[in-house]
């Protein structure tokens, strides 16, 4: 382990890292001590990277780290290998493990992997309210003395003793603790092997049993730190303890790390008898699946009705608002004051696009996330992972792969970097392709606002058959090609809980703002020069050198080869652009219905944003990126044209 920071000046902040398992509440804790905008979501492995953010105690400064929820620091998964290197090379004052008091056992398993290997740890015993819920309760004085580190109750989510905390781990340096670790308990053989090991390890920061403990297991960051003739005596020890237990020897440590939780959760719990909650019926029923299908279809209509209606009632009182009641005295102004064209031309296009941004992208964008963050707050997301685990092995994955394609239909970016907490890279690589064919809710947005208003119904529905169909095509397709293997299931299903207000306004605006913020001024200026381009003649070189795709292949206008460009920037803005360019939010007016399910159908299927390409490009590798673009293109130019001449023989 690095030197601790106490040898810093006392101006520097000091280091302190959020530890914990999948769904504990560390993105909670965070958010709580940090003020930094994270989406705090009851999700495992919601958080994918390691973030940082300064919190104010008193006078003094802290620099809290937030680290990706794991199970382990064994490096299995690469969250859990980002995580431990992190831990062994970053200074920390201490480390702030927060533990599910709900799932007491599990969780002090990572427990007594941080002890081990040295780490200052200070236990935030979190979700402490929800232990009356069902009807356990913990002796925190016991369990301080089971752990021998200090133990703070909180409840992150109110922000209930995260001050305590903080400040506790802010004094572990000054104020250590008297008490001894507690050392796990392992099989006779294992412990014969420890100490014949601990005095062949040179001098550390870690502790040289913790040390002993890794090298045993076969950890390669710690072989790499001992000599070759020490690493055959390990070696020759770990065939030994092997030939004995007839198994893995990294199995037989888990195994003691295992019961040694098991002795301080029996110890320090206390349970009482039990009457299953409504929440846990509902959870229950949610997984069964002659329930949970019948559940997640409803929950799923009932989601697009509620953006189709709800959001079509309110793109159309705002589409009326501004066509009759702010465009005509506001163009009428700028004609009779401005005399420039170029000016005259771009102020008409910003109030085109702040139009189009209001009354076509937010109502239903809005709608999609908030039902989205209601069903993140209580729960149900992992479980619909763990429904449709079956289904996920039609093409290739397991239910596991479900979460990030669900964030999928909010949006592309967060959910391919969500797949980091998959096991495998072949896991990693079928799932972010099958998610650049989700419909997003940028997408959703283009799908019901305008195929289902525009066109009817049946079209809208039939796209999203058809992405359906697709991604399953393609998964299969992947599974076949791409080299490497996929893991079995290990999913954390949280409790199901209320729905929270705050938390839920909080994560929508948070998901809302990147659309104002980023969107709306892209597409004022995409606006603008789309204006000029017109105003000038220029478009023309724009949509004739497209003509022979959009006209020839897809049967568009040829005005929509510059809304199929701007999708790429951002998919919502292809539909904000088509009403710039056809000069119309109805766009029944400009386009025949088979027209418009096109270029609907052509927008959700071909190339991914400009965001989630360089996402891509980051998590896979650049190939890949380029490999998934020229795949959706080529999809969509061909589902397109087959749907323009199918549609047109029909009609």
């Amino acid at each position: 382990m690095p030197e601790t920071t106490s040898k810093k000046k006392d101006t520097a902040p000091k280091s302190i890292a959020l530890m914990g398992n999948p769904s504990a509440g560390k993105s909670a804790m965070f958010s709580q001590m940090t003020g930094v905008n994270v989406i705090v979501s009851n999700i495992p492995q919601s958080t994918v990277m390691v973030q940082k953010g300064l919190s104010h105690l008193d006078e003094h400064t802290v620099m809290v780290y937030d680290l990706p929820g794991v199970y382990s620091v064994t490096a299995v998964t690469e969250d859990e290998a980002a995580t431990k290197d992190f831990l062994l090379s970053t200074p920390l004052e201490a480390v702030i493990d927060i533990v599910d008091a709900t799932r007491l056992e599990r969780n002090l398993y990572l427990t007594l992997q941080l002890l081990e290997l040295g780490l200052p740890v200070v236990v935030a015993l979190n979700q402490v309210d929800l232990l009356k819920t069902l009807d356990l309760d913990i002796d925190v004085a016991d369990l301080e003395r089971e752990l021998g580190v200090q133990v703070v109750p909180t409840v992150a989510t109110q922000g209930e003793g995260v001050h305590e905390v903080l400040e506790t781990a802010f004094h572990y340096a000054d104020k250590p603790s008297k008490r001894a670790h507690r050392q796990v308990s392992y099989d006779d053989h294992v412990e014969r092997a420890l100490a014949a090991i601990i005095p062949l390890l040179p001098e550390t920061n870690i502790p040289k049993r913790g040390f002993a403990v890794r090298l045993l297991g076969g950890d390669k960051d710690f072989e790499s730190r001992v000599d070759e003739h020490t690493l055959a005596r390990v070696i020759a020890f770990r065939e030994d303890v092997e030939r004995a237990h007839g198994e893995d020897v990294a199995v037989t440590i888990a195994r003691g790390q295992h019961s040694t939780a098991d002795l301080i959760a029996s110890a320090v719990l206390v349970r009482k008898v039990h009457k299953p909650t409504l929440g846990e019926r509902f959870g229950e029923i949610s997984t069964r699946p002659r329930t949970g299908y019948p559940l997640l279809i409803a929950l799923v209509g009932g989601m697009l009705a509620l953006i189709f209606y709800v959001g079509g009632y309110l793109s159309t009182l705002i589409t009326t608002f501004f066509e009759g009641t702010v465009f005509p005295p506001l163009y009428g102004a700028v004609n009779a004051q401005v005399a420039n064209p170029f000016i005259t031309s771009a102020l008409h296009s910003t109030l085109l696009a702040l139009a189009a941004a209001l009354a076509i992208a937010v109502p239903y964008i809005l709608i999609f996330f908030i039902f989205l963050a209601v069903l993140e707050d209580v729960g149900y997301l992992p479980r619909v992972a763990l429904l449709l685990d079956r289904q996920a092995h039609v093409i290739g994955l397991h239910g596991r792969s479900i979460i990030p394609m669900l964030f999928g239909f909010g949006c592309s970016v967060p959910a391919i970097m969500a797949t980091r907490a998959l096991p495998t890279r072949k896991e990693r690589i079928i799932t972010t392709a099958l998610i650049t064919l989700i419909p997003c809710s940028a997408r959703t947005a283009i799908i019901l606002g305008v195929a289902a208003t525009y066109a009817g119904v049946q079209y809208a529905l039939a796209i999203y058959l058809i992405s359906f169909v697709l991604i399953i095509a393609s998964g299969r397709l992947l599974r076949a090609t791409v080299p490497g293997r996929t893991a079995g299931l290990v999913l954390e299903i949280p409790l199901i809980r209320r729905p929270a207000l705050v938390p839920i306004l909080k994560k929508t605006w948070l998901r809302m703002k990147e659309f104002l913020y980023i969107a709306v001024p892209l597409l004022i200026v995409g606006s603008i020069v789309f204006g000029w381009l017109d105003l000038t003649g220029l478009s023309r070189f724009i949509e004739a050198p497209m003509a022979p795709i959009t006209v020839g292949i897809l049967g568009l206008p040829s005005f929509t080869a510059i809304c199929l460009i701007y999708g790429v920037l951002r998919k919502e803005m292809a539909v904000e652009m088509l009403a710039i360019a056809s000069g119309t939010f109805i766009f029944s007016t400009a386009m025949t219905p088979v027209q418009i399910f096109v270029f609907c159908l052509v927008v959700t299927l071909y190339v991914p944003c400009i965001a989630t390409f360089g996402v891509i490009a980051r998590e896979i590798g650049a190939r890949w990126a380029v490999g998934i673009s020229i795949f959706t293109i080529v999809l969509a130019l061909i589902a397109g044209g087959i749907a323009f001449r199918v549609l047109t023989f029909a009609h």
